[in-house]
């Protein structure tokens, strides 16, 4: 049975979102250009994915109903396990079950915890 909060998406528009980090520009005393946390907010059209520099909005089949934040580094490894895996082109599905945000990709099944969710 689906959750009422599962959506799918096209993995290439959700890499593209939880990745973006403008070339060469680093958040000041940080170590590296990746956030800390990237934010799934909720849009009637999607899921709007928030970094620190990037507002995108990855269109859904239904709407994304609730707020989420994740830890940006594990989402975006996330990402590139789903990649390997042959993701790119194709539509992913994503969920959130408990505190936990679940990718899912044909038959694997990846999950990292949020730090929030409303």
């Amino acid at each position: 049975m689906a959750s009422s909060t599962q959506v799918d998406v096209e993995f290439d528009d959700f890499l593209d979102a939880s990745s973006y980090s403008p070339r060469n520009k680093g958040v000041a005393g940080a170590r590296s250009d990746i956030p800390k946390d990237i934010l799934l907010t909720a849009d009637p059209d999607g899921i709007l994915v928030e970094t620190y520099s990037l507002s995108k909005l990855v269109v859904a089949d239904k709407s994304w109903t609730i707020n989420a934040s994740v830890d940006a580094s594990k989402l975006i490894s996330i990402c590139k396990t789903l990649k390997k895996l042959g993701a790119s082109g194709s539509s992913i599905t994503i969920d959130i079950v408990g505190r936990n945000l679940i990718l899912k990709y044909k038959t694997t099944s990846l999950s990292i915890p949020t730090v929030w969710v409303k």
